[in-house]
């Protein structure tokens, strides 16, 4: 119920907004509006004013205005006198605006976003690397898990977008924090490139629990007896303290018991990551994420003889330190190249030998062999940015704006050209999950997502397909260019091609969505 109050809450403002566009240039054009609703289907609320209907409706997957004599098939039927309030007697700009609109207002609601945004500030997700593969180009560059950046050339950053916004397009110097230390690294390297690199380690980090050769499970804490769960694992290797071990049962939904009687100090002297997980393994303890939760049937893993709650400790006689090591090495693999995996069972080793399979995504091969992370993960610490004033975010609001514009249409270019899978259109399932999602992390996260559906939202609009916004303003220029309306004929046949190719597309995307989340 939460998550479907969060998606009407998400998706109400953007119907609105763009039926509102509708409704205010049709108004303003002398159409009469007979219905104005938020929703499709039967009417849960209701109340007229006027020539209009305002109607709240079952279905929160859209709205609509429904305008006199906006049918062009009936055009010629309408009385005389009643014609100056009909839709299609309106002249062709007249028409053009109160169709465009509805998509003008998606992207004047982005706009507004993004200047309240900047305006007031933000709270955005620390900028801080998340888990760094000792394969990346990030690892070779000296950056490392946890570092939290906090200059890229001479731009303060808050948060990533704050560089992506400088328009440099050269990464030359970074500077980073690690615990107390302050780091500063000089690279070589394209904006893209980097911002590419450092999406690779998303500011997710691992809990403070490690499992034992039996298969235990233990959190890890500076204090005796008490667990901080939010402390990632990371900072037990940058800070200078004592570390204890308490003994943890997890239920059926991951959250722990700690059973303080049984917490016991680890002697582990580490300076960086490394040193600390060698420790750590020498002391028969090892990141849970470490541990098998499951296994995908018919997979390598499950051929090779990989079992769940197996620990998987090495790759090629080289040991872990975790999940995302083991996949980063997998990816490098050669197609058919068979690979070593060290699984720790009931306190023995067994050695497995296995061909990862290997797929297409979007024109980039992924190999994998079949094993689920038994990782609980912690959501990076929120930090609230400085307003930047009222005229500065006029034109930040633009800007950002004009960006997701241009990016939201060179998605759409590489879905139509193959260069992006179709399996990565998602539907009304998807868009929930997102709104759920970016509300969890903070209501202007969740506000920036908005802005970026609005965006979305006014540019599906805009294709020329007949029945949407896009199909009207063809027929209005077929009609500018022909100097007469199009035929009926015509019109009737794009109907129908439109209202068969929308529902195929819909239903496509539910399909897509039912597949990532329910298979």
């Amino acid at each position: 119920m939460t998550s479907l109050l969060i998606f009407v809450l998400f998706l109400g403002p953007l119907v609105f907004f763009h039926e509102l566009g509708h409704f205010l240039f049709a108004k303003y054009f002398g159409v009469r509006v007979e219905t104005f609703s938020i929703g499709f289907g039967p009417k849960l609320f209701k109340f007229k004013r006027g020539d209009t209907t305002y109607a709240v409706s079952a279905i929160p997957l859209g709205g609509y205005v429904k305008m006199f004599g906006d049918n062009i098939l009936e055009k010629d039927k309408l009385p005389e006198e009643e014609r100056k309030f009909a839709f299609t007697h309106k002249t062709k700009w007249q028409r053009f605006w109160i169709v465009f609109g509805g998509p003008l207002a998606n992207f004047l609601l982005a706009f507004a976003i993004f200047f309240a945004l900047s305006v007031g500030g933000e709270k955005v997700p620390e900028p801080r690397i998340g888990s760094v593969a000792s394969t990346s180009t990030l690892y070779e560059s000296g950056f490392r898990t946890g570092d939290l950046l906090v200059e890229i050339n001479d731009t303060k950053i808050n948060s990533l977008t704050d560089f992506a916004a400088s328009g440099e397009d050269q990464v030359k110097r970074v500077l980073v924090k690690r615990g107390s230390e302050t780091k500063t690294f000089f690279i070589a390297m394209g904006t893209e490139e980097f911002l590419k690199q450092i999406s690779k380690s998303p500011s997710i980090f691992r809990s403070p629990y490690v499992v034992d050769n039996e298969g235990k499970f233990w959190a890890l804490t500076n204090t005796a007896g008490k667990v901080n769960e939010q402390q990632p694992l990371y900072d037990f290797y940058l800070s200078n303290g004592p570390i204890f071990l308490v003994q943890t049962e997890f239920n059926k939904d991951q959250e722990p018991t700690f059973l303080n009687e049984n917490s016991k100090r680890l002697d582990v002297e580490a300076k960086d990551e490394k040193t600390f997980f060698e420790a750590l393994s020498s002391n028969g303890y090892y990141p849970i994420d470490l541990r098998v939760k499951s296994i995908v049937t018919q997979s390598p893993a499950e051929k090779a003889g990989i079992l769940a709650r197996d620990i998987i400790i090495s790759v090629d006689g080289k040991s872990l330190k975790s999940f995302e090591e083991l996949r980063a090495k997998i990816q490098t693999l050669k197609e058919e190249e068979a690979v070593n995996i060290g699984v720790l069972r009931e306190g023995k080793v067994v050695d497995v030998s296995l061909v990862p399979d290997s797929k297409k995504v979007d024109k980039e091969t992924i190999k994998t062999i079949g094993v689920y992370s038994g990782g609980i993960h912690i959501a990076p610490k929120l930090v609230q940015t400085a307003g930047k004033g009222f005229f500065p975010s006029i034109a930040i609001g633009l800007q950002k704006t004009w960006d997701t514009i241009v990016s939201t249409l060179v998605g759409f270019k590489k879905l139509i050209f193959g260069d992006v899978s179709l399996k990565t259109v998602g539907g009304p399932i998807a868009i929930a999950k997102v709104a759920s999602d970016s509300f969890n992390v903070s209501i202007s996260y969740f506000l920036k997502i908005m802005a970026l559906i609005s965006v979305n939202l006014g540019i599906i609009n805009l294709f020329p397909i007949p029945v949407l916004d896009g199909g009207h303003i063809v027929f209005i220029i077929v009609e500018l260019i022909k100097g007469a309306p199009v035929g009926r004929k015509a019109v009737e046949r794009s109907l129908q091609f439109g209202v068969t190719f929308l529902f195929l597309l819909i239903a496509f995307a539910i399909v897509n969505d039912l597949s990532r989340f329910f298979s």
